[in-house]
This record gives structure tokens, sequence and C-alpha cells, in this order.
């Protein structure tokens, strides 16, 4: 009897020492800071955007769109702005046009949608940027003023956007002192005030 009831305390205590040995302990270090590798950003016609490491070639991350990147990714502050060309969804409503990304994680940030004249049309042009704003051209041949603060991509996310010669911007816009200048195929050449998207010159050049 005395060698059974040994049995059972020794059962008993090892049984306390499993469940104090599993008791969840937790450091009072702070939580290390997540790493990245750098990116080298590129877009595709397969609807794809990827984050290739620079030296390795491996994916750090990829992003699936609902259309072709044809235009260059623009970082700008530790963000990175992607063009695409709307498409209709299910819904028959207009998909989104440029996209606000982590480009760290290749996560969204925010999409809006570009609206402009009816038809389908695409952005060929990488964007430039400049203070708070950038400046994104479309084969519509509209230029649009684009606010980057705002959190979220509300329509006062844009500050203007004005038509040129309604054909194809395919070439990124250039900015000089308080003016920028933007070339369509037609052969024209139209400069707007940056701030107000006002023309500085009544006709083309």
């Amino acid at each position: 009897m005395t060698h059974r009831i040994s049995k059972i305390l020794v059962v008993i205590c090892w049984v306390s020492f499993m469940f104090s040995s599993c008791s969840k302990k937790y450091s009072s270090d702070d939580t290390l800071a997540a790493q990245y590798s750098p990116s080298i950003i590129m877009g595709s016609d397969n609807h794809i955007l990827y984050g290739l490491h620079p030296v390795t070639g491996l994916k750090n991350w990829e992003l699936g769109l609902p259309n072709s990147v044809y235009a260059s990714p623009l970082v700008y502050q530790g963000r990175l702005y992607v063009g695409t060309a709307p498409i209709a969804s299910s819904g028959g409503f207009p998909c989104d046009t440029l996209y606000k990304i982590n480009p760290k994680t290749g996560k969204i940030v925010w999409r809006m949608f570009i609206p402009g004249p009816s038809g389908t049309y695409s952005i060929m042009a990488t964007p430039i940027a400049d203070g708070k704003t950038i400046y994104m051209a479309g084969t519509n041949g509209f230029l649009y003023s684009i606010d980057t603060t705002t959190t979220t991509a509300a329509p006062t996310t844009i500050n203007w956007s004005v038509a040129t010669d309604g054909s194809p911007i395919i070439s990124s816009p250039v900015i000089f002192g308080s003016y920028i200048y933007v070339a369509t195929q037609a052969g024209n050449i139209y400069s707007f005030d940056k701030a107000t998207g006002y023309p500085a010159s009544p006709t083309p050049n």
C-alpha cells in the first residue's frame, strides 16, 4: 500500500512539473523590428507587380492587379505609386486606376479610380512627383494632379485635371519652376501651372 501511495505521489509531482514548465513566460525585451530586403519594383502586362531582390533576383513579394502595368512605378516619400488602365468590374463600374503601395511589403495602402472621358484609356507615362503632389498623364489626353498626403483615396485627393488635345500622352510630364510640361502624340506641348492646372500657354507650342 505504501509503495502504491509513493507511485501516486511521484506521478502527481511529475504532472505538476510538466504544467509549471509549460506555463507561458513573456520576455520583457522589446519586439524585434521587422526586417525587409531592398526591392527592384517591376510591372508587367500579366497584371502582376513584382518586388525583386536586387542581388538574387528572388521575389520579395508580388501583387496582382486588375490590369497590366505599362508605366514604370514611382517610389516617392516611402510609398510606391502605380497607374493602370480602368476596366469595368463585374458590376459594370470602373475599377481602380491608381494604387498607393507599401514598397517593403507590396501591400496596398489605398486605391482610387481616376475619372476621365468615356472609353478605354491607360497609364503609360511614369508619374512625376513634386512636394506633396504627383502628376499623372493618361492616354486619354488628360493630366492629373493628385494629393499624396491623404490616408484614403477620397474624391478630394485629385487637386485638378486638365485636358490637352485628346491624343495619348505616353511620355512622362516634366516640371520646371512653377509649371509642368507635357507632350502629346499629336506633337503638341502644353504647359500648366502646377498648383492650379491653369494653362500657361493658351495654344499648343
